[in-house]
């Protein structure tokens, strides 16, 4: 997906009630770190479109970060019950 799709797509999965308005600068610092990669660029109706996609490293970044937390939101569950 293209910034303004990646934008759109987590407004949708979270029902409207977030949205990102400084995309770009968290885009250049995925890929700076090697966790995304612009797979291409286009032009459409006279803007370039750059196209991220995620690199393997992004991945295991990804499924790492997800087992914090799912270990952190379990213990904060526990400790609420």
């Amino acid at each position: 997906m293209y910034g303004y799709e990646i934008s759109s797509e987590l407004k949708a999965r979270s029902g409207g009630k977030y949205s990102i308005s400084i995309l770009y600068p968290v885009l250049y610092r995925l890929e700076e770190q090697g966790f995304i990669e612009i797979s291409s660029t286009e032009v459409a109706d006279g803007r370039a479109r750059s196209y991220y996609g995620i690199t393997d490293a992004g991945k295991a970044y990804l499924k790492k970060t997800m087992e914090e937390y799912e270990e952190i939101s379990s213990a904060f569950k526990s400790m609420m019950e």
